[in-house]
Order: C-alpha cells, then sequence, then structure tokens
C-alpha cells in the first residue's frame, strides 16, 4: 500500500510541474487566433507618471510581434519543412491610458493587431506561393507593415480620430473575414546546386567475347560516391565480386608465377572507377542519369592448396583498362526538403537500376565485352550553397 501510495505521489508532484512548466512557458501572450482583444489583456497605467512627453495622451500600446516557426506538409514521397508564422502579443509589455476611454483604446489597439494580421496573411501567402523566396518577402513586409501602421497612427491621430478609426476598422475586418489563404505548395523545380552521393548494393558483370566459356557471371557488392554540382556528377566507385569456378582449364598462364589456371578454382573479379554522370531528367518520381566510367578491372584466382608456398603471393591476376557506359534509372522512395528561415537542404533516397556496357583488354586474354547489371541503394544530400565543398 505504502508504494502505491509513492507511486500515485510521484505522477502527481510530476503532472504539476509539467503543468507550472506550460503554464509560465506561455503566461503573458496572445495570439490573434485566441480572439479580440480585451481589458485583461493590457496593463494599466497612468502614462503620465511615466512619460515627459506627448506620449501621455496615447490611448495605449501594444507591443505585437510576428512569430516564425518551423511547419510540415506531405506531398506524395516529399515531405517539406517551409516557414509557417502566427500574429502575437506580449500582455506584459502592452498597456492602456488609465485616462483615456477603454472602448476606444482596444478600438484603436485592435485595430492595430489586424493590420499586423492581414500583413503578416499577406506575407505568408507569398512566401507558400514561392517557398525560396523567404528573406526578399520578410524583408519587403516588414517595410510595408512599419509604413502601414505609420500611415494609420497619423491618419486616425493615434485613434483620437474617431471617424478615421472606424474607417480603418471595416477595412481590416473585412479584409481579414474574407481572406482567402494560398496553400504552400511544392516548388516545381528544387535549387540543387551542390550535392554528394552515397551509394551501395548489388551488382553483377556478364562476360561476352568467349570469356563467357571459362567464366559465368560474377555477383558481388557495388560501393562508391558522387560529388554533385547542377546536373553534372564526379565520384569514385569500387566492385567487388565473386565469379565462380573456372569452368574449363587452359584460360590463363602466368608466366611471372609458372601458375597455369586451374578448372574448377574459384576466381574474384573487381573494378576501380571514376564515374562521370550527367543527369538528363530528374522528376519527383524518378531519374534518368547517363554515365561514362574508367578505371581498372581485375579477375584473379587463388592458388590451389598444392601450388601454394609459404611466404609467397599466393594468387595470380589479370588487369585491364577499362571503359563503361550506360543509364541509371533512379526510383525515388523518399524525399524531404527543408526551406525553414530562408535555409534550403534536401535528401533523397533511392532505388537505382543500371545497365552498362563495357569494354576491356586483358593480357594474355585479348578484347573482352561485358554487360554490367545492377540495383544499388543511394542516398544523396544537397544544398544551394557551396557547403560540400569548404
Amino acid at each position: 500500500m505504502k508504494k502505491t501510495l509513492t507511486i500515485i505521489l510521484f505522477l502527481v508532484c510530476n503532472i504539476c510541474a509539467f503543468g507550472q512548466d506550460w503554464m509560465l512557458e506561455n503566461k503573458g501572450y496572445k495570439y490573434w487566433t485566441d480572439g479580440p482583444l480585451t481589458e485583461d489583456d493590457f496593463q494599466v497605467r497612468k502614462v503620465s507618471d511615466l512619460v515627459n512627453d506627448n506620449s501621455d495622451r496615447l490611448p495605449g500600446y501594444l507591443e505585437w510581434s510576428i512569430d516564425f516557426k518551423e511547419e510540415t506538409a506531405k506531398f506524395g514521397n516529399l515531405r517539406m519543412k517551409y516557414t509557417g508564422s502566427e500574429t502575437m502579443m506580449d500582455q506584459i509589455q502592452s498597456w492602456v491610458n488609465q485616462d483615456v476611454s477603454r472602448k476606444q483604446a482596444l478600438d484603436f489597439l485592435q485595430t492595430e493587431f489586424n493590420i499586423v494580421e492581414a500583413y503578416r496573411r499577406r506575407f505568408q501567402d507569398q512566401l507558400n506561393a514561392n517557398p525560396y523566396g523567404y528573406r526578399q518577402i520578410r524583408d519587403l513586409s516588414q517595410r510595408q507593415l512599419a509604413s502601414a501602421l505609420d500611415a494609420f497612427h497619423m491618419e486616425t491621430a493615434y485613434g483620437y480620430d474617431a471617424v478615421a478609426l472606424a474607417k480603418y476598422q471595416v477595412q481590416y475586418e473585412e479584409e481579414l473575414d474574407s481572406w482567402q489563404e494560398t496553400p504552400v505548395t511544392a516548388p516545381a523545380v528544387l535549387d540543387n546546386r551542390y550535392g554528394v552521393r552515397f551509394f551501395a548494393g548489388y551488382s553483377s558483370q556478364i562476360f561476352g567475347n568467349g570469356l563467357s566459356r571459362y567464366l559465368g557471371p560474377t555477383h558481388g557488392m557495388d560501393i562508391g560516391y558522387e560529388f554533385i554540382y547542377k546536373k553534372l556528377n564526379f565520384g569514385l566507385s569500387l566492385y567487388i565480386g565473386s565469379a565462380g569456378q573456372l569452368k574449363e582449364g587452359n584460360f590463363y598462364y602466368d608466366s611471372d608465377k609458372d601458375y597455369n589456371w586451374q578448372k574448377g578454382v574459384n576466381c574474384s573479379s573487381g573494378l576501380a572507377l571514376i564515374d562521370l554522370g550527367y543527369t538528363i531528367l530528374d522528376k519527383p518520381a524518378f531519374s534518368l542519369r547517363p554515365e561514362f566510367d574508367f578505371g581498372v578491372s581485375f579477375i584473379d584466382q587463388k592458388f590451389p592448396a598444392e601450388f601454394k608456398t609459404e611466404g609467397g603471393n599466393n594468387n595470380s591476376e589479370l588487369a585491364s583498362f577499362y571503359i563503361q557506359a550506360g543509364m541509371n534509372v533512379g526510383i525515388k522512395l523518399k524525399r524531404a526538403l527543408s526551406l525553414t528561415y530562408g535555409n534550403y537542404y534536401y535528401r533523397e533516397t533511392s532505388l537505382t537500376f543500371k545497365v552498362f556496357g563495357a569494354h576491356s583488354n586483358f593480357t594474355g586474354i585479348g578484347p573482352v565485352n561485358s554487360i554490367n547489371l545492377g540495383l544499388l541503394l543511394d542516398f544523396g544530400f544537397f544544398t544551394d550553397t557551396s557547403f560540400f565543398f569548404l
């Protein structure tokens, strides 16, 4: 029983502490969406005791701000973060003049709050239509809002001109009531100027030109990375695979090691390549990227036990200059775009199918053509600045 009471007391204390933290965090702020301003949202001050200029004639003061926050939207395989906004006021720093009619003060301050909200909505609509333009749109909107508030203060004589104030009230209430927000949309074109891509997966070489008589298709792992500038791709890749057992003898005699490759012994193959590609099509669901690679190809066979020598290099290897060209077809599984506060980061995960034709020329074997197939999982990271090249 005592243990149960202790647990209950612990839970109650934590719930109370959470509630106090939440109240302290949110105390003193009111959002425009919380409803019209009331007397309870303001401090009451005798302004003439606080200032020595004409400010004592002000009906009140509104400490407003626009709260920028991160929002998330989903468009098919794209998850996008963008900048949202809300209009808010500080109840602690905002006040009404005790010597001025409360209705007059509240009408004046509510209209000012409405003006701020109207310009916030205009800003948000422009940003939703053009997510890349955060800094330019924000700076222009701030200047326009400051000018609108100056005009409001002057034309209404800070709320003392009841006719002008009523005109502003009606104008902005109608605008807010009839407002149709522009929904945020995914950018039609992504600004992926700089990036890096990592990939790994399965690849296979299918030999031709008589080599298929001795070796079957290879199976192995293909890994690498590429740097990206706009549509250009440049990188390195490495392939290591198994070619299975040599199907026939008299394939190759290694004169340096006095070794004749043996039938029935496992062989391996590999590639070390420099990759050059160019993206010709980049859609939300897929991409097409022709690619040309060059480097070194090798096939080797480890000596059987009876040929091994103690302390020696018990391996025979064929090597050749190698070129290949083909197409990468990327199926985009998941994309993420962040456009918050004027920053730009984009990443995507793709399943890439590759089909390449290749040529090599092994000493003692002659020219060999092959078809290379692959299924890779690749991860791309992009930005609109030279972040990856700093």
